[in-house]
């Protein structure tokens, strides 16, 4: 009985369908069967038609786009004071993400590895920063500064929003995977993989969020020591070459010259021998160390740090400005040509 039922509908169905075609068909204007004719001589005949492989590379953007946006969907994003981090969904789930409110150290975002502080926590121990990949900070000019002066292992300025402010990566100089075992191989590739996607985060900060620029500061021991100079007002040091010997500062101002031998210059450390023939001479006496601008033609831009008791242990860097018409050794020497007038040796 069903079945008949089902053929009755279907029979009905039918005849209803056909009798609206028939009625579209008596009703349908006749400009529209030019445009029927146009669309078949548009087609490719089929002994002619393109292989369906010619439609792949537009499939494949299709795909693409699709799961591009996808994996977008999946990526978590932490906002805090107006500044955004995005971690890759991927990631997310295995990583603890916090954004700290004003806990002293200017911390707004900060990374760790939720099964290493699993691990911490199984095995009853207080292990402060474990699974620590890193954290982003937000300091002002005068702590920046105050810094540049020391060591900065672990914290490296990356940006800055134009107002004062200045955005460390920080990042621990230990390494905090935590494990009851550390036999299982995927747990290394995973923290592994992990540090690798860390190392981006400073660029994909950048892009992210638009307010801020690119700020860069080295932390040689040449960099150390001229910031030393530059903000530290109890700072000892002296320049000297063979002409007048050694001069103190006296009151001359050394913003010009640091302002060339500290902004767009990177100090890089080389395994070379040291230029022969004489140099200017930056000298700190309470620290015991030197830096020798070398006057040789093929030794400008090469800088000699000496240190020790007897002086023993050397260092050589040399200085990649930005600006390629900078000589440090001349900067260094107009530096001295002015102590020398202030010392009234000119």
């Amino acid at each position: 009985m069903k079945h008949n039922i089902k053929k009755l509908l279907c029979a009905t169905l039918t005849m209803s369908m056909l009798l609206s075609l028939a009625a579209c068909s008596s009703s349908t204007p006749a400009p529209a069967e030019p445009a029927k004719e146009e669309a078949v001589e548009t087609e490719t005949p089929a002994d002619e038609a393109a292989p369906a492989e010619a439609e792949t590379p537009a499939e494949t953007e299709t795909t693409t786009e699709t799961e591009a946006a996808a994996d977008a969907a999946a990526n978590a994003a932490y906002t805090n004071e107006g500044f955004t981090l995005t971690v890759p969904g991927k990631y997310d789930g295995l990583l603890f993400t916090t954004t700290p409110e004003e806990d002293g150290t200017g911390t707004l975002f900060m990374c760790s590895e939720i099964a290493s502080i699993e691990a911490a926590q199984a095995q009853e121990r207080d292990i402060d920063g474990a699974g620590w990949l890193f954290s982003i900070r937000k300091i002002d000019e005068a702590a920046l500064n105050q810094k540049l002066c020391d060591d900065m292992s672990g914290e490296q300025p990356f940006a800055t929003d134009g107002n004062g402010n200045y955005f460390l990566f920080c990042t621990p100089t230990d390494v905090r995977l935590i494990r009851d075992n550390y036999d299982n191989p995927e747990d290394m590739e995973i923290w592994t993989e992990l540090n690798e996607w860390a190392a981006t985060v400073p660029d994909t900060f950048l892009s992210e969020n638009p307010q801020l620029t690119a700020a860069k500061f080295g932390n040689t021991d040449i960099d150390m020591h001229l910031a030393r100079i530059a903000f530290d007002a109890d700072a000892n040091y002296t320049i000297s070459t063979l002409e007048f010997l050694e001069l103190e500062p006296k009151d001359v101002d050394p913003a010009p010259y640091l302002e060339k031998l500290r902004n767009n210059v990177t100090y890089v450390p080389v395994e070379e021998e040291a230029p022969a023939g004489e140099y200017v001479v930056l000298a700190f006496p309470d620290e015991g160390v030197r830096f020798d601008f070398f006057f040789v033609e093929d030794g400008r831009n090469y800088i000699r740090e000496v240190w020790g008791e007897d002086s023993e242990w050397e260092k050589l860097y040399r200085a990649d400005f930005e600006d390629e018409s900078i000589d440090a050794t001349e900067v260094m020497a107009e530096w001295y040509d002015a102590l020398a007038v202030a010392n009234g040796k000119k």
